[in-house]
């Protein structure tokens, strides 16, 4: 009874006996009612035998209602409910009947008394029968139908009505007190009745679910009786291969194993020495290789041996898992970690040499910067700050190359189509790579075929860029010998030209093993490498990238001691003499072309809003050398305040800045009819593709990139006073 299980079932079982039993009920009260009526028609008032009438009839119609009601229903979802209803009902129709003994109390007529007492005491007794299930439904109804009967004998007085009114008290008693002892016994039977039942159903599904795991599990499962199978499931049949559990009962232990085992015992010597550890200790796990039958491929399987007591013999049950994808994917994660370590190992030494790469042009930096200050020489000062100059454009051109790697990691490396010059472009490169030939002592050379067109429409600083970098490793690992560009022709048409680009050297060489990490980030072709020339190893990487942008793919032919042979090839479109003009003159940036910018500047004004002391003071030297105006605002908030006071003809504005960046600063400023217009430019060191969208977003009218390079701003700012300047 302690069970919540046994409790719900108790109150199920007495619902549906109560229920069972009440069509019965319904008919005897209205009978005896009937008989009742009939028996006092002459000695109560008709009315009051009316009235009491249908007091019964209405209690017995309610009652075919509610069972009515619980025939549509399942009483097994919440029996205390309907429990309740139906004592409810069995204390309506005793109640009902319980006013027959104060209704229909004939007072002067003994006999009829009797008579009413023994309708009384009949009725209850029959009702209790049919509430035996249920004692706490039989002390209400007993109470309710024959106390107020009971009462009223001893209410009357005399000696005939007081015995007859002890008679049904004492009736009661011996009733209720009967009624307990057989409404406990009842439960107990449903009680012993349930958990026999339970156990029988539990051993049932106990063996039919034994039967459909031992069938249905996806392990193979034998069972096994000195060397010989007596049974299998389906799945032994499918991982062995085997057509039905009669062929397989009917082979031997060796027909399961492969000729040799890994590591060469004798498959029966071992597998003994297996069934007995099983047969000592109970069980015994292992690792073991078998064969299947219909192919006679191997496979690895984990096998438990479990020792059975069955009719009295000890068998052994053998279960079989294949483990061959386990042990793939067991090789796979060995070798994930060796790659996972070896690519810590690369971005380490990456970070190392990436460390030293930045400390060169910094150290050059600091300590020519230092010289400067403390030389009071003209020349020597002139001296040191170029080749501070040229230190800072090698560790620009070191960052360069990590923002371009980070691009091609965001997607967000782009290709610029415009119109330029192949042999300009071409004679940068022999000014710039001459001079380091002369220096190593080496021959240089760039060949370019007569028949190509020169005008082209493409990506000249994404193709400097690569060439650049591919004639710098040359440059580097080479020591004697020559270099050389070869620049051919593939095919022409007059809407594409498709080039080839060769760099060609007679430097260390590389192995096929080294080739194949070539193009990897962070990667040289070895430790060794990194440490005898440098470099931080992202210029073929970057190159490779910006070559499949363009359209072409990189191929590269090497042997150690030999030299090196890069070729690439990309398509251009020809483009015309004249249309080519303005771009040509672009991409030059002449001297004589910032003295007619200048031209235009002179005179504008210009807000500078820009945080920090040293940036502030080199854009404002460079905006002057522009014949700029200048005005500065340390933050966004000092701009808006600034723009409230003065016009200005444009507002550079940095990004990151205490108070109010530049981005709020922008939105304020748009805000204000009059400045919808205003030219805004941003300044920040921040390039990547979401920055300048986030730029153009807040409502800035163009992007320049830090540190600033005075032509890039001389012509930013040119193009916004005079677009045609420059065509």
């Amino acid at each position: 009874m302690k069970n919540p299980a046994d409790k719900s079932f108790i109150k199920t079982e007495q619902v549906r006996q109560l229920f069972e039993g009440l069509p019965a009920t319904i008919a005897g009260s209205c009978l005896l009612s009937i008989v009742l009526c009939y028996a006092l028609w002459g000695v109560i008032e008709h009315v009051l035998i009316f009235i009491w009438f249908s007091m019964v009839l209405v209690v017995n119609s309610a009652r075919v209602v509610l069972l009515q009601a619980f025939r549509r229903s399942d009483p097994t979802i919440n029996p205390e409910k309907w429990l309740n209803k139906f004592r409810a009902s069995a204390i309506a129709i005793a109640a009902a009947w319980g006013l027959s003994g104060v209704i229909l109390f004939p007072v002067n007529d003994v006999s009829h008394q009797a008579f009413l007492a023994f309708a009384l005491t009949g009725y209850s007794a029959g009702g209790t029968m049919a509430y035996v299930i249920d004692f706490a439904c039989v002390v209400p109804f007993v109470l309710t139908a024959l106390l107020p009967f009971t009462i009223r004998l001893l209410a009357t007085g005399g000696e005939l009505a007081s015995t007859m009114g002890l008679s049904v008290a004492l009736f009661i008693f011996f009733v209720l007190v009967s009624m307990q002892r057989i409404c406990r016994g009842t439960i107990e039977k449903i009680i012993l009745q349930n958990d026999a039942t339970s156990r029988a159903n539990e051993l049932y599904e106990s063996e039919t679910k034994l039967r459909t795991l031992y069938d249905s599990t996806s392990d193979a499962v034998i069972l096994v009786n000195h060397g010989h199978f007596i049974d299998c499931n389906q799945a032994t049949l499918d991982l062995f291969g085997c057509p039905s559990k009669e062929s397989f009962c009917a082979l031997n232990l060796v027909d399961l194993f492969p000729a040799v085992l890994p590591g060469g015992p004798d498959p029966m010597l071992l597998a003994n020495q297996m069934i007995t550890t099983a047969l000592e200790n109970g069980n015994h796990r292992f690792e073991w290789v078998h064969k299947r039958l219909d192919n006679g491929k191997t496979f690895n399987a984990e096998v438990l041996l479990n020792a059975l007591e069955l009719n009295g013999k000890t068998i052994l049950q053998s279960t079989i898992r294949d483990i061959s994808e386990r042990k793939q994917k067991e090789i796979e994660l060995i070798q994930a970690k060796e790659a996972a370590e070896q690519a810590a190992r690369v971005k380490s030494d990456f970070l190392a040499n990436m460390s030293h790469e930045i400390r060169t042009p910094m150290n050059a930096i600091i300590g020519l910067s230092e010289l400067a200050l403390d030389s009071t020489d003209t020349e020597e000062i002139t001296g040191n700050l170029k080749q501070i100059n040229e230190s800072s454009k090698s560790l620009m051109g070191i960052l360069n190359d990590i923002l371009d790697l980070s691009k091609i990691d965001a997607h967000q490396l782009t290709i610029e189509n415009t119109i330029f010059n192949l042999d300009e472009m071409l004679d940068t490169l022999n000014r710039i790579f001459t001079l380091n030939a002369q220096g190593q002592n080496l021959k240089f050379s760039i060949n370019c075929e007569d028949r190509i067109h020169r005008l082209l429409y493409g990506d000249p600083l994404r193709l400097r860029q690569i060439l650049t970098n591919l004639l710098s490793n040359a440059f580097k690992f080479t020591e004697k010998g020559a270099i050389t560009l070869d620049v051919t022709q593939v095919k022409s048409s007059p809407v594409g030209i498709t080039l080839n680009f060769q760099v060609s050297d007679n430097g260390i060489g590389m192995t096929a093993e080294q080739i194949d990490t070539l193009f990897k980030p962070f990667v040289q072709a070895d430790n060794s490498i990194s440490r005898r020339f440098g470099g931080t190893g992202l210029g073929l990487t970057i190159s490779k990238n910006l070559i499949q942008l363009m359209g072409g793919k990189i191929q590269v032919n090497s042997q150690p001691g030999i030299g090196s042979s890069f070729n690439f090839q990309i398509s251009f479109a020809p483009a015309t003499a004249k249309s080519s003009e303005h771009q040509r003159r672009e991409a030059d940036r002449a001297p004589q072309e910032f003295r007619e910018i200048a031209q235009i500047l002179r005179g504008k004004r210009v807000l500078l809003t820009e945080d920090n002391r040293v940036n502030q003071l080199v854009a404002s030297k460079m905006l002057g050398k522009l014949g700029l105006l200048v005005d500065i605002a340390n933050n966004g908030k000092e701009a808006v305040k600034h723009l409230q006071e003065k016009s200005y003809d444009i507002v550079l504005m940095d990004i990151q800045m205490p108070v109010m960046d530049g981005l709020e600063a922008t939105r304020q400023i748009r805000l204000d009819a009059r400045f919808v217009s205003l030219p805004i430019i941003a300044m920040s060191a921040g390039v990547t593709l979401d920055e300048q969208t986030a730029c153009a977003d807040a409502g800035m009218t163009g992007f320049i990139p830090k540190p600033i390079e005075s032509k890039e701003l001389a012509n930013k700012l040119a193009k916004l006073f005079s677009p045609t300047i420059l065509g």
